[in-house]
């Protein structure tokens, strides 16, 4: 018995080929609609030059380390504050109180930071 996969079968029919159409409420639509929003912004999100790393390092966002920290077992500190010393010491702290290490100047924390890593997996959500 040989099956050719080239042939049609004669006993269907030959119909339309239709697309269904589905009602979408607004609220489905505004959910989408905020996720193409927020694919756009993650791909502008790039931390090429050490301006635009700085300026994200601020309360209210959340940044990733390469290496884990002590009390931090993500290695992710979601700041709340951050400290600094008259000599350029930097400490980050969290909402519920815990402090990263200290480090000794921006660059050191710059450093310390898995850029790659936030560049592809942080969605920026703007609120006004």
């Amino acid at each position: 018995m040989s099956t050719d996969n080239n042939s049609s079968n004669s006993n269907l029919p030959d119909l339309p080929l239709r697309r269904k159409r589905y009602k979408v409420t607004e609220e489905q639509f505004q959910s989408l609609l905020e996720r193409r929003i927020e694919t756009k912004l993650t791909e502008s999100l790039s931390f090429s030059s050490d301006q635009e790393k700085l300026a994200f390092i601020k309360p209210g966002n959340i940044v990733t380390f390469k290496d884990k920290l002590p009390g931090f077992p993500r290695g992710q500190i979601a700041i709340s504050k951050i400290r600094r010393t008259k000599t350029g010491a930097i400490q980050l702290v969290n909402p519920f109180g815990s402090e990263s290490p200290w480090f000794s100047s921006e660059a050191e924390l710059l450093s310390m930071i898995d850029w790659e890593w936030m560049a592809k997996n942080i969605i920026v959500k703007e609120y006004e």
